[in-house]
């Protein structure tokens, strides 16, 4: 919808930049439904009203929070990983190398 020019005149009395219309609707899409409901999309547009740099760091901040859950994630595997090693018992082979 983005080429009805009604839809593009409202973004851009909203100061809204949508050259990246991919980015836009994830930024709206708070609840990562795959889905923009109207609340998400009022709440958003606001937010995000001003030149395209607030846009762009709205991405990154996002990006960040991925990133961070991500690594969060994956340290929380290696850290189950490293105390199920730390509790298997070991045997001793010392005297196979004597």
């Amino acid at each position: 919808h983005l080429d009805n020019e009604p839809v593009k005149a409202y973004f851009e009395s909203l100061e809204l930049d949508v050259t990246d219309v991919s980015a836009l609707f994830q930024l709206l899409d708070s609840d990562d439904g795959n889905l923009v409901d109207l609340d998400e999309f009022v709440t958003g547009l606001i937010r995000l009203r001003g030149s395209a740099k607030r846009v762009d760091v709205a991405v990154i901040m996002q990006q960040l929070a991925q990133f961070i859950q991500r690594t969060d994630a994956s340290f929380f595997r290696l850290h189950s990983v490293s105390e199920k090693a730390n509790t298997t018992p070991r045997r001793d082979v010392r005297h196979l190398v004597a």
